[in-house]
């Protein structure tokens, strides 16, 4: 009996796809932060934590396996860090102000959505998190 020799199997490039899109994004980062309307959130701070994804073209990562042509997870923590350290009151602004230069700083950014909790607020009752919940695409910022 012949072994027939398998041919290999080709994708005809008509059924490739030009831009492979997904999301990439940090879970349960934690930043610390003066958050609040209290003065003594302000003086004690708090830890925030964060859920940040960011959607768009995955395609030169997948193509090339090089940092470059990726979003760069290090750069979302950075943006995210410097946000919430900048001094605002309320979790809503900051969380949009993070949402809005992750558009500016990461042009293939097509939508993101976060999620910024703030652990154990001071409050008369035991709560775990205070939280906001934001989702955005680049053509509903406002210029």
């Amino acid at each position: 009996m012949r072994k027939e020799k398998r041919k290999k199997k080709t994708v005809p490039s008509s059924m490739k796809l030009s831009k492979r899109k997904g999301w990439i994004g940090l879970e349960g980062l934690q930043v610390p932060g003066a958050i609040g309307i209290y003065e003594s959130e302000k003086q004690n701070g708090n830890t925030l934590e964060i859920d940040l994804w960011v959607y768009g073209n995955l395609q030169p990562a997948i193509d090339s396996d090089n940092i470059e042509e990726s979003i760069d997870y290090e750069t979302l923590a950075q943006v995210a860090t410097e946000e919430i350290q900048a001094g605002n009151h309320l979790l809503e602004p900051v969380a949009y102000g993070i949402l809005e230069r992750i558009f500016r700083e990461i042009p293939s950014t097509e939508k993101a959505k976060i999620e910024l909790r703030k652990l154990s607020p001071p409050l008369d009752n035991h709560c775990e998190a205070s939280a906001v919940k934001i989702s955005l695409k680049r053509k509903h910022l406002t210029k």
